[in-house]
């Protein structure tokens, strides 16, 4: 757990005292845990979690899944939604200038002969 923790925090940019500091754990009690001097505390790992909502719980105690949650929240869901609605109109769209493509292409096949 402590090589994906040591992860994490390279992740997030942040220095080892200032990811502590947004997690609300002691600087020097972070870096027994980081040394592996100690094994973190069920509270320090619910303050992590807690700090960053991002951070998969399965992945960081279980080495389980992806780092990251992979939620989509809803207005990614409408994006989405709203990008199938415009591909599914411009599929449309195509079909219908292919038809004219085709039928002027006929009629000037005809013309010639």
């Amino acid at each position: 757990m402590i090589q994906r923790l040591k992860t994490f925090i390279h992740y997030t940019s942040l220095t080892d005292r200032a990811f502590a500091q947004k997690c609300g754990i002691a600087q020097n009690t972070m870096s027994y845990y980081l040394s592996e001097q100690r094994k973190p505390s069920f509270e320090a790992v619910e303050k992590i979690l807690q700090s960053f909502p991002e951070l998969s719980a399965e992945w960081l105690i279980r080495g389980d899944g992806e780092m990251l949650k992979q939620e989509i929240s809803q207005k990614e869901i409408t994006r989405i939604n709203n990008l199938v609605d415009t591909i599914s109109m411009l599929q449309d769209v195509i079909k219908s200038k292919n038809d004219v493509i085709k039928s002027l292409s006929e009629a000037q096949h005809k013309s010639f002969n």
